[in-house]
């Protein structure tokens, strides 16, 4: 049985565009949302509707995505296990945020792990792992 999908555009009073559930579209179709206006907010309403997320995104990467708590449930999965883990470290140091030389090789290896795994799952979201302002370069002196 085929499921039926439904994206739904709204302006907002703003003027701003929102797009509820998005569906990736032919180019023609995604031409007429440009000549809208573009694309100011991104609407995820659960974790079924986002596998489309990352066309819209990569078209409007100024938009802002909504999504309610769980819907990008293995993003937040994995940024909880780094939080404990963080959490669990810093508690074995009295509750202070050790120097990296002064964690034990386990507690590195765990750290490491739980690093890569995060990063791993923010590569997955749009745009997740890029700044929205250029770094600020220190002047040279001579």
């Amino acid at each position: 049985m085929p499921l039926k999908r439904v994206m739904t555009l709204a302006r907002l009073a703003s003027g701003a565009w929102v797009v509820h559930n998005a569906i990736a579209l032919d180019e023609r179709s995604m031409a007429q949302i440009d000549a809208l206006g573009g694309v100011a907010h991104l609407v995820v309403p659960n974790g079924w509707h986002r596998q489309d997320l990352r066309v819209f995104h990569e078209r409007y990467p100024r938009a802002t995505v909504l999504a309610p708590r769980g819907a990008l449930a293995p993003l937040d999965t994995g940024m909880l296990a780094l939080r404990r883990e963080l959490q669990a470290i810093r508690r074995a140091h009295g509750g202070t945020w050790p120097r990296l030389e002064e964690l034990s090789h386990a507690e590195r290896q765990r750290l490491n792990g739980r690093l890569g795994a995060g990063l791993e799952l923010l590569a997955k979201v749009p745009h997740a792992l890029e700044t929205q302002y250029a770094p600020k370069v220190p002047e040279l002196r001579p």
